[in-house]
């Protein structure tokens, strides 16, 4: 899961075998691998785990009891099927990740620490019983019809069954298309309401669609406490008017999307536009006057030839290629993206110089070449940069973060001093 994969960079690691001879373990770990399947009793049996560790990893035999551990562990993680009652493990108090890859027995009451906020598991039979402080499920259970306790408020939901989802639930993630989403009833056997009856104000709903989904979109269906979809790349229905509830706040489009949007059929209340590299469609005035974020990731030209064109509140605004675009860009975007070259076959010289001065953050693609570091404007404070046609040119210190794509050299050639104060100022993010 992403929370896990997330944590396990940045630290000191050590993989214990007592096979292996590998049982001393340094008292700067932050991250311990357990290789072996014997029981883990720290306050005894000759183990010491430093109170430095905060992460553990047991391999896929583990299928042992586990009698003490430090306190200062916050996340624990099991690769194997781990075939033991829950209460063979004494958890630590502080435990907030918790990641089973399989799961044979049940999770009764009291099985998990009070404090876990996130659980993933792979595999699983029946959840009885969760602690009110888990907010973040991912799992995959192997039956139908289970109820999502309510203290859950994101949801990731692997199986292809019909789900119970409680109108407390704020995101929801599922790869796929023909899931059933149903709030509970009191009586199981009573019909359950469609998602179109959650209106609770406080239910902030978030749809990703997997990539097979490609249906119409009946209009009303869709619950107006909704604040973003996300349609995969399979997606190209045409939308009508009240299809896309007007609580959308943001609404993301996969590449195969290429149908007429206007002002009916977009949200009044809608921030973020994205599109995707099929999109050929006029969206001269037909965008609400609500957006502040319009990305267009298409193999086409947009249809914009005015400022008046965009939206009037329109601040972040994504082009796919550069073509004369800078005369037109309206007063209100301080963010400006330029994510690939459509026309041309290698590269395109931008005049950096001529970038308005209310543009302060500016991306650039590896296709593009300017023709010197030292011609970037002092109002662009953050920049991802393409390469300089000049050698020996230095950015700016009016520059304060700046992404390099491909970049191997010496950070004073390009870097107008290396003193310890802007350094600090200055993020680098070298791929």
């Amino acid at each position: 899961p992403s929370f896990i994969s997330s944590r396990l960079v940045n630290g000191v690691f050590y993989i214990y075998s007592k096979s292996k001879n590998r049982i001393t373990i340094p008292s700067n770990t932050t991250h311990l691998f357990w290789l072996d399947d014997q029981y883990i009793d720290n306050d005894g049996d000759g183990i010491n785990i430093p109170p430095s560790v905060h992460t553990l990893v047991l391999d896929r035999i583990f299928n042992s009891a586990i009698l003490s551990l430090p306190p200062t562990i916050t996340q624990m993680i099991f690769n194997g099927d781990f075939g033991q009652p829950l209460a063979s493990i004494s958890f630590p108090p502080t435990l907030k990740y918790l990641s089973f890859c399989e799961l044979y027995n049940d999770i009764q009451e009291q099985d998990l620490p009070n404090g876990l906020s996130h659980l993933s598991i792979g595999k699983t039979w029946n959840i009885k019983s969760l602690p009110q402080s888990v907010h973040h499920l991912e799992f995959n259970p192997m039956h139908n019809d289970f109820p999502i306790p309510p203290q859950v408020k994101h949801l990731k939901f692997q199986s292809s069954g019909e789900i119970f989802l409680p109108p407390t639930i704020k995101s929801y993630i599922s790869p796929h298309s023909n899931i059933i989403i149903k709030e509970p009833t009191d009586n199981r056997l009573e019909k359950s309401s469609p998602v179109s009856s959650f209106n609770s104000d406080s239910t902030s709903i978030h749809f990703y669609s997997d990539y097979d989904f490609n249906s119409f979109i009946v209009p009303h269906t869709l619950g107006n406490n909704i604040k973003s979809i996300t349609f995969g790349d399979s997606f190209n229905q045409v939308l009508i008017k009240g299809a896309i509830p007007n609580s959308v706040e943001k609404l993301v489009f996969g590449d195969r999307f290429n149908h007429k949007l206007n002002k009916s059929i977009l949200p009044t209340s809608l921030l973020t536009l994205v599109l995707g590299s099929d999109f050929n469609q006029d969206l001269n005035d037909n965008l609400p006057s609500s957006l502040t974020e319009l990305m267009l990731n298409t193999k086409s030209k947009p249809s914009f030839t005015s400022s008046s064109q965009f939206p009037p509140n329109l601040k972040k605004l994504a082009l796919p290629c550069y073509d004369g675009v800078l005369d037109i860009v309206p007063t209100t975007i301080n963010h400006l993206e330029f994510n690939q070259n459509i026309f041309q076959p290698e590269y395109v010289i931008f005049p950096i110089e001529l970038v308005p001065s209310h543009i302060t953050s500016l991306v650039l693609n590896d296709s593009m070449r300017i023709h010197s570091y030292d011609l970037i404007p002092a109002s662009i404070t953050s920049i991802k940069l393409c390469e300089s046609i000049t050698l020996d040119t230095k950015i700016p210190c009016t520059v304060e973060s700046v992404a390099l794509s491909s970049f191997n050299q010496p950070l004073d050639t390009i870097l107008q001093t290396v003193d310890d104060q802007f350094i600090d100022v200055l993020q680098f993010n070298l791929n």
